[in-house]
């Protein structure tokens, strides 16, 4: 009984001094996705598939217009095969990403909005994207 919460409290201790920010955990998550660090010349945009309907649906007319220097990952996707064959061409050419694994799950992020990670000044920023009303 005693080690357990010896146990309990050390690892309470821990997870309580996790300081990464939320940005941190936004670029760690694009680092798990690319299997690689971002591109610090192209913006990252990171939408959920549970998202607004605007601002998925704005996110969607983004990708099919082929915007040169982003890079889209749908989160949480509720219907794979149909976001598969609707961008095709974006997938192919390394502009979409599909977290199938929901892994933005196990890394705790679940967003209502579109978000933008791009580099900027020598840092990386996070934006809300504004969804069409």
């Amino acid at each position: 009984m005693r080690n357990t919460i010896l146990f309990l409290l050390l690892s309470f201790t821990f997870s309580s001094c996790d300081r990464t920010s939320e940005k941190d955990s936004y670029y760690l998550y694009l680092e798990e996705i690319l299997g690689k660090s971002p591109d610090e010349s192209k913006q990252y945009v990171l939408v959920s598939d549970y998202s607004c309907s605007s601002c998925k649906e704005q996110v969607y007319r983004e990708i099919e217009e082929k915007a040169n220097n982003k890079v889209y990952i749908i989160l949480q996707p509720r219907n794979k095969l149909v976001l598969r064959e609707r961008f095709q061409d974006a997938i192919f050419e390394n502009r979409l990403f599909i977290d199938t694994s929901r892994l933005n799950l196990e890394m705790n992020l679940v967003m209502d909005k579109a978000m933008e990670l791009d580099f900027q000044e020598g840092k990386w920023i996070l934006l809300e994207m504004e969804g069409e009303l």
